[in-house]
């Protein structure tokens, strides 16, 4: 998992169930979700399904998440997640750390190292990872630098707070 920073909402389409925005994507990302970082927190909006070249331009867009709600949302998106086996049976997001949720790992390193808190040259290769004591590391400077409990550990909410340091 990756992030695309300094995107912007662009449009909505389909009576605001659909939403356009101008975020980096590249092939596969299908069904990846839109982010916002909205008051230190991640929220999930949409989820993304469309990435086309128009004669205005490149053009990005997510169904977005009031669709797939078990309550309020759209009958056959609803029955299309169950289908897909995406529903969250017990009603509450994927534990963190499960498989269902992975940390965007080269996405904190690259904070990190834009930061200059890392190493400066990225890994040898896209599969490469980084030294995990680099990581570590570089992710206690950072807490300690910002006056945050220092643990060392990448999390969302690490990963939130260096997109905020992030000049």
């Amino acid at each position: 998992m990756s992030a695309s920073l300094n995107c912007a909402i662009t449009g909505f389409f389909q009576g605001r169930n659909g939403i356009l925005h101008s975020c980096s994507i590249s092939k596969g990302d299908s069904g990846s979700p839109l982010l916002v970082l909205d008051g230190g927190k991640f929220r999930v909006v949409g989820l993304h399904v469309i990435n086309a070249n128009t004669n205005t331009g490149k053009v990005a867009g997510v169904l977005s998440v009031r669709l797939f709600h078990a309550k309020t949302g759209d009958r056959q998106a609803i029955r299309a997640v169950q289908r897909a086996g995406a529903a969250w049976s017990a009603g509450h997001p994927p534990q963190q750390g499960g498989p269902a949720n992975p940390l965007p790992l080269q996405t904190i390193d690259q904070l990190l190292d834009g930061l200059q808190l890392a190493e400066a040259a990225p890994p040898p290769s896209t599969s490469a990872r980084r030294d995990p004591a680099q990581r570590t590391a570089a992710i206690a400077a950072f807490q300690s630098q910002r006056g945050l409990p220092v643990t060392g550990r990448a999390t969302f909410d690490l990963l939130g707070s260096l997109i905020q340091a992030t000049p």
